[in-house]
């Protein structure tokens, strides 16, 4: 996951994303929990910038498909349950995301799709940002509010770029029910208290924790 994390000088990576993870949930902690969100949003902006660059710095697949399993841990498939995801499903009329502020997640990964949206998509322009409701798909996962694109990821990237548009997602899932089977300690990700990948990064181990702290705030408010 290289648009993570870039580990201090000399500091062993698992001990660099351990420390990661300490602080930023000490820094949640001393947080209310309405602040947790821009906390979040400070987090995850340079993973969203990484791929919103990649295929221009680097070319063609320059980067994986941004699923929910490459955010957190590859393990993650195997505890979402389609059964409690549409238990917990949302409408998606109340949860309309800002291109502009909100932490959306396209993945571009054709050269040529990039330069062309990025050419007229835009105001300023002269090509305003809409959603197409046959191109572009969003998943909303809650309560981190990210959004995972499944489709339109040139033109959505586009509409980031330009700072503008707003799309309704196609799915919002509440995943709370994820946070009595895993959980992550900065070192390892645990699935039914068994301990099972590597923490990568301890940022996104900390993203997930910081949605236990949203959860359990909204609970108890």
């Amino acid at each position: 996951m290289m648009f993570w994390n870039q580990n201090k000088k000399g500091e062993p990576a698992a001990s660099s994303e351990k420390n990661r993870f300490d602080h930023l949930l000490s820094v949640a902690e001393k947080l209310p929990v309405a602040a947790l969100p821009d906390l979040l949003r400070a987090i995850v902006r340079p993973v969203q910038s990484d791929l919103l660059l990649a295929v221009a710095e680097e070319g063609a697949d320059s980067r994986p498909d941004m699923t929910p399993q490459e955010f957190f841990f590859d393990g993650l498939i195997q505890v979402q349950s389609y059964e409690k995801m549409k238990e917990g499903e949302l409408d998606s009329a109340d949860y309309p995301l800002s291109l502009a502020s909100d932490i959306v997640l396209p993945w571009p990964w054709s050269l040529s799709r990039y330069i062309d949206n990025l050419s007229y998509i835009g105001t300023h322009k002269g090509s305003p940002w809409k959603q197409d409701k046959i191109n572009h798909y969003v998943d909303l996962w809650l309560p981190w509010r990210i959004g995972f694109v499944r489709g339109g990821n040139h033109s959505i990237t586009a509409g980031i770029l330009a700072g503008e548009g707003t799309v309704i997602p196609d799915h919002v899932y509440d995943m709370s029910y994820m946070f009595e089977l895993v959980r992550a300690d900065g070192v390892h990700w645990f699935v039914d208290g068994q301990k099972t990948e590597a923490v990568k990064s301890g940022r996104s181990a900390a993203v997930f924790e910081i949605g236990r702290l949203i959860a359990e705030g909204e609970n108890n408010g």
